[in-house]
Parts: C-alpha cells; structure tokens; sequence
C-alpha cells in the first residue's frame, strides 16, 4: 500500500506543473486532482494537508515561473500563498467527507474551491490569476459554461470530476453505487458540452460587421538606456535627457499616425493603438490630443489611443489612458488604467474613479479598460452593456498568449466583442462567445497590426444578469454540508493509516 500511495503521489504532482500557467496541458487539470485525492484517502489529516500544502506550493512556483515578476524571495513567498490557499479546499475534503453520506459528499472539494477562487479573484491584487478556468481556453464549447457561472463553473466542473471519480474508485465493489457515479458525471459533462455547442450554433453573433485595426508601435525606445529610465521615475532627468526622449517620442508618434493612415485608407472605422504606446510629456499632452482629434475627424473614424502621459512634477508622474474619439473628432471619453499591476507599475501610476467608460456611437457602444483591468471579473461586470470593448494592453514573453486568453474569458462572461491591442505580445480580436477572429504576434509581424470584421452588436449573457448567484449557490452548498458532516462527527478528527 505504501508503493501505491507514493506512486499516487508522484503522479499528482507531475500532473499538477502542466495543470496551469505557462506549461499549461489542459487535460493535466483534470487528472492531478483525481490522484491527489487517492493519494490522501491514507495519511493522516495533518501529514495529508502538509503533502498538500507542498505539492502545491512547489507546482505552482514552476506553473507560473517569469508570469510574475517578483524577486526570488518575494517570488517564494507568493508561491508559498498560493501553495496554501490551494491546499484549503483539499482539506476540507479530508475533514468533512467522510462524514457526508453518499454521492452529496464529493460537493466538498468544488464548492470549497469555488468559495475560494471567488474571495481571490475578488481582494487579490492580481485578481483572477491563477483561475482554473484559464486552463480550458481552447474548448470553447466548455467556456460557454462561464455566461451563466462566471468565470467559477469550469473550476466547479474540474474538481466536482475529480471528487466524483476519486469516490468511484473507492466504491468500486459496490456496482450499483460505481454506475451512478459515473452515469451522473457522463450525463453532466455532455450537457455541459453539448449546451455550449448549442449556444455557439444558435446564438453566434449575426449582426453587421465593421472594419477594426489594432495598432501597436514599433521598436523604437523612448529611454537610451535603462539609467535613464530610472532617472525618469525617479523624477531627475536631465535637460538631455528630455531632449532625446522627445526625439524619440516624436519617431514613435509619427509612426503609429503613418500606420494609422494607411488602415484608415484601407476602410477602418475603429483603429485602436497599445497600451500607452503613444506619449507625451503632460506640457505636449494636448497636442498630441488634438492630432489625435484632427486624424479622427478627416478619416470618419473612431480613435482609441492608447497614450502613456508624463508629467515629471506629480507624486504619480504616470497616466496610463485611453482616449476616445468620435468620428466628428470630438472627444467622447478619457480613463486612466482603473487596476496598475502592484509593485514599480502601481508606485507610477496615476488613478481615477475606476468608472469604465462607455460611450454609446453610430458603431454601437464602445468602451475601454486597459490590459490588467481584464483580469479583474467584479471590475469588468461594468461592461456589461458594451457592443465592443477596446483593449490597450503590454505583455511580455513569459505570459504570451496566455495573457490574451484570460481577457477572452471577460468577453464571454459579459458578452461583449473585444479586441485587445497589445504590445510584445499577442494581439487579438474575438466575438461575444470567444471566438478567434484574428490574431497578430508582434514579433512574427512586421507592420505590426491587426484587422478584422468585428460584429457592431453584443449579446445579452445570464451571468451579466444574476452575477455571482453560482458563488452563492456554492457557498450555501459548502456550509449545509460542513453543518451535515459535523453533525455526524466524532472527537477524533486523524484520518487513520
């Protein structure tokens, strides 16, 4: 039994470095937690959440090595969090199911985690990472599942599947308990599946289409160097300094009007540049502005610039916004960045109400967040009404294209079109369901944009209307079943070898 109980051990753990983040294998999801819960039918209570608590801590530092850029020991420290607030729902599981009679005893596990993901994504202030659900971005059949749960079902289903086929295998001497087990999960996963087809064959976007690029600018770099850099947020930058940034400024801006020129010539009517990939510094703002204005009006189309703003003499020198504006050059909305990635980011970065902006346009209504806002779903619900949501955003290599799919996963949630412009990364176009209907890497295009037929009407979603009822449901669910289990509980709490 010893062999057997280590070697479940071991195959969880392999399971679980391709389960998520930048190696993510999305069936690894799947299988890991089946095998951790095998695994913990035999230790006892505290060496079996201890296991946990490591195994967890050790994976997620690989799942999501270089996504996010902490020093070393700031780095562990995180993945020691993670490690455990992923290990809580598991144990729960070895304190209460037990004492849950029957099938209603493998709810434990997933609406723990259901419980658990929501207060994360809710208060962390890296939001929604770490999802379960990103790791199902390409079946889009199942991520239809989150316009009615949110972003929680998928997580729900993965750990609901494992819990079930855990408890199948520990009843398999009873035949007719086993077949229920599997029969209850084969009919709710295909109607999972098959809802989701239904919904992308009859409820796929079928309004008019317009005409859409994303800009993003090109190599060149603002900063000489990376001391310079630092004396630009550090607020010491010589008189040469500023001489050669707005040098470089002036070739950046030029670029992005000349590019923005030829798509306008080629029938665009919403151009939308990255995530401040124009720039001025706040003396020069207003200029750029009204250039901005004047290409808008002369070419009847719709401008999101994606401009960073520098204004040496605030505590906050960086405004990170998007400006709109219409198709008679009028300014329609400006919002700066609601949610700056915590750390050198958020320590720059000027902000404002966190309102998003929407504003309502012969090409139907048009809003705006900026890269990071995405991965917030209680920030994004504000999008609700938007036909289109434009998206200026800056990855780097380590969360490329991961990045792109999480945002992809707003867009069904709230079922709005969206297209994410993004800098160093991969930009993208997708419909109110999910679907790709274009994509631009900027380091394998050269003229580094993006253009696609985007649908002018978004589509109403259920969760857009009853929220985080699913949550609740869940959170209900967990405690009638923590009261069931306690009822029924004796003094001793060790699970026994």
């Amino acid at each position: 039994m010893t062999h057997k109980k280590y070697g479940y051990l071991a195959a969880a753990t392999l399971l679980f470095l391709f389960a998520n983040g930048r190696y993510n294998v999305a069936i690894a999801a799947w299988l890991a937690p089946i095998f951790l819960l095998l695994y913990l039918r035999h230790p006892t209570l505290v060496r079996g959440w201890l296991m946990t608590f490591v195994v967890f801590t050790a994976t997620w530092a690989f799942q999501f090595r270089g996504m996010a850029p902490l020093p070393p020991v700031f780095y562990v420290v995180l993945a020691a969090f993670y490690g455990l607030y992923l290990s809580l729902p598991f144990l729960a599981h070895q304190l209460f199911s037990a004492k849950v009679p029957g099938l209603k005893s493998t709810l434990i596990l997933p609406c723990t985690w259901v419980c658990l993901e929501y207060v994360l994504a809710t208060f962390s202030p890296y939001g929604s990472w770490g999802s379960l659900a990103y790791t199902q971005y390409e079946n889009l059949e199942l991520l239809q599942l989150i316009s009615v749960t949110g972003l929680y079902g998928i997580p729900f289903l993965i750990y609901w599947s494992a819990s079930t086929v855990s408890w199948a295998i520990q009843n398999s001497d009873k035949t007719q308990q086993f077949r229920k087990a599997i029969v209850i999960l084969v009919v709710v996963l295909s109607a999972v599946l098959i809802g989701g087809g239904l919904r992308l064959q009859f409820t796929a976007p079928s309004s008019e289409t317009m005409r859409v690029a994303a800009i993003t600018k090109s190599d060149t770099e603002m900063f000489a160097d990376f001391d310079m850099a630092i004396r630009a947020q550090m607020g010491q930058l010589t008189e040469d300094d500023l001489h050669y940034i707005e040098k470089q400024v002036a070739v950046i801006n030029d670029d992005l009007f000349m590019r923005s020129e030829k798509e306008a010539r080629a029938g665009a009517k919403i151009i939308v540049w990255g995530e401040a990939n124009a720039f001025a510094f706040k003396k020069d703002e207003q200029v750029l502005l009204q250039r901005g204005s004047e290409f808008a009006k002369n070419h009847k189309l719709i401008l999101a610039m994606g401009c960073g703003v520098w204004n040496e003499n605030a505590a906050k020198p960086l405004e990170n916004k998007i400006v709109l504006i219409g198709q008679d050059g009028t300014f329609l909305w400006q919002s700066l960045k609601a949610i700056p990635v915590p750390g050198g980011e958020s320590a720059i970065s000027l902000r404002d109400d966190g309102v998003l902006q929407i504003s309502e346009t012969a090409l139907g209504q048009i809003g705006g967040a900026i890269c990071f806002d995405m991965d917030f779903p209680q920030h994004l619900k504000q999008a609700r009404s938007a036909d289109l949501l434009l998206v200026p955003s800056n990855d780097w290599d380590a969360i490329n294209p991961w990045h792109s799919h999480m945002a992809r996963l707003r867009a069904i949630e709230q079922g709005f079109n969206m297209v994410r412009a993004v800098s160093l990364g991969k930009s993208m176009a997708v419909d109110s369901q999910g679907r790709i209907l274009g994509s631009m890497d900027h380091d394998l295009t050269p003229d580094r944009s993006l253009v696609t037929n985007m649908p002018t009407k978004g589509r109403t979603t259920l969760y857009a209307i009853i929220g985080d009822a699913f949550v609740l449901l869940c959170f209900l669910v967990a405690v009638a079943l923590a009261i069931t289990a306690f009822r029924h509980s004796s003094p001793e709490l060790l699970i026994p070898e």
